[in-house]
């Protein structure tokens, strides 16, 4: 594999480090595959969610904002914020950072 997986790892970490912080988001990851849940900033979830009926109330809804401030800046996740997001070959930190960068400022931080 030339490395592959072991470079997925590093993206996936370098979002999962990207994003820690951001007030009320949930962000959980595997390898290269992530899935993140944007909560309320003042209710935090100090927990991991394993089904959607723990999520908080208005995730939906924030992750529909989420999806559609991403799309507007030319980057596509799910449009369903119960499903995962990955990261592939194709992309490289450059890409995670600015996947990061928009998710931090659509969140409100910066």
């Amino acid at each position: 594999d030339g490395g592959l997986y072991a470079r997925l790892e590093a993206l996936g970490a370098r979002l999962e480090a990207a994003l820690a912080g951001v007030p009320g988001m949930v962000f959980q990851r595997v390898g290269s595959v992530f899935w993140m849940c944007l909560g309320d900033p003042a209710q935090p979830v100090a927990k991991a969610l394993r089904s959607p009926s723990q999520y908080p109330e208005g995730c939906a809804a924030r992750y529909k904002a989420l999806f559609h401030g991403l799309l507007a800046r030319g980057l596509y996740l799910a449009p369903s914020g119960f499903e995962v997001g990955f990261l592939s070959a194709a992309h490289g930190e450059a890409e995670v950072d600015l996947l990061a960068s928009a998710v931090r400022e659509l969140a409100g931080k910066p």
